[in-house]
């Protein structure tokens, strides 16, 4: 295996003038160059000795391909107490022979173990095993940074594998009813359980079926529920009146743009980044909390992990402040050149345009409950 992005800026190139190389015996086994062009191979293997300077990523790829490996696909980093903990190990044995451990599981705090279990394992030479987590997250965990370890281990003591994550656990606020602290009235445009979700942070929330004035007297926030946009409609000369008048706006996950300049486009992600750092609608999350929304393997490509699903296509950032920000690479192109979450104003109001899977999120990804009540938040001061 020669790695070759992860070694090229470090064994440098620097022959001149092309190598001959000849051999004993042309016959022997193995591939045998005649040439070696000037500036063109890192590894020096005409030499005697590695022929190659060894680098962090050297090490990092040889954990990657350890012959023996306990694989978690689950990428989720937080849970709500009192809530399912459920992930699918997978043991892969590529040693010459059987292996026959034990496989301990275990979600611990800085003292004790909190959820443990294990399980006799046999895995033949060259196959696969795989063993199903699923727990109940005690009610009184207290919040906080939770060890979540795996160790396979054998009779004799002897650790073929492990490693450990970090988790956080926290309360629901929307279960356990704790107020926000809102001192502005919400209304809620649009179906589903919004209304519901935000009176139990004790807020004082109506539904409204009308963005004109007269069903907006006397609120502060508008919530956009998902999929209220529709296009074509006047939503959107409504919504200015509203923000012209110092109204504030939060828009969540929608098909239809509200702003006439702003393109949207499908874009599944499993990723997403802060932007504008310093910037209270994200206050309480950082670019871990907006990655991996769900229990699938991060590489099922139609899993329900994603965290955006369609974003907004970035203008040249005059009219608006971008605050989380997405895209997707490849191999030598991509960048990050949509929005999930900005902010733009007008008027003495804000509108706050969010395509995080806030809505979908809700009741099991705390980092999706975190964000409604940071936009919340900032929304009402």
């Amino acid at each position: 295996l020669s790695p070759w992005n992860q070694s090229c800026l470090v064994n440098l190139r620097p022959d001149i003038k092309p190598i001959d190389l000849s051999y004993d015996d042309y016959t022997a086994p193995g591939v045998k160059p005649f040439r070696v062009p000037p500036h063109s191979s890192e590894f020096r293997f005409w030499e005697a000795g590695k022929g190659y300077v060894t680098q962090e990523s050297f090490h990092i790829q040889a954990r990657a391909f350890r012959p023996l490996a306990v694989i978690d696909l689950s990428q989720r980093r937080s849970y709500f107490r009192g809530r399912e903990f459920r992930r699918d190990l997978h043991v892969v044995n590529d040693t010459p022979g059987d292996v026959g451990c034990m496989l301990h599981v275990t979600i611990r705090n800085e003292v004790d173990a909190v959820c443990q279990e294990s399980f006799a394992l046999t895995i033949p030479r060259g196959r696969r095993v795989s063993r199903a987590v699923r727990w109940t997250l005690p009610g009184e965990m207290s919040p906080g940074r939770y060890g979540y370890e795996v160790r396979f281990e054998c009779e004799n003591s002897e650790v073929l594998d492990s490693w450990q994550r970090e988790l956080r656990i926290t309360a629901s606020m929307i279960a356990e009813r704790k107020d926000i602290g809102l001192s502005g009235k919400v209304a809620v445009f649009g179906e589903g359980e919004l209304v519901e979700h935000i009176q139990a942070m004790g807020a004082q929330v109506k539904q409204v079926d009308s963005l004109e004035a007269e069903s907006l007297q006397g609120i502060r926030i508008l919530v956009m529920a998902k999929h209220s946009v529709q296009a074509g409609s006047t939503h959107n000369r409504w919504i200015q009146s509203f923000i012209r008048s110092g109204g504030r706006v939060i828009v969540l996950e929608q098909n239809a743009s509200l702003f006439p300049r702003l393109a949207m486009e499908d874009k599944p992600v499993l990723t997403a980044f802060g932007r504008a750092y310093q910037h209270d609608a994200i206050a309480d999350l950082s670019d871990d909390d907006m990655s991996f929304w769900g229990d699938d393997p991060y590489t099922l490509l139609n899993g329900d992990s994603y965290v955006a699903e369609r974003m907004y296509r970035k203008l040249d950032g005059e009219a608006e402040l971008t605050i989380v920000d997405s895209g997707e690479g490849g191999f030598g192109d991509g960048d990050l050149e949509y929005q999930a979450l900005f902010e733009t104003r007008e008027g003495a109001g804000v509108i706050l345009a969010c395509q995080l899977r806030i809505t979908d999120k809700l009741d099991e990804i705390q980092p999706a409950e975190i964000l409604l009540v940071d936009l919340l938040r900032y929304a009402d001061h």
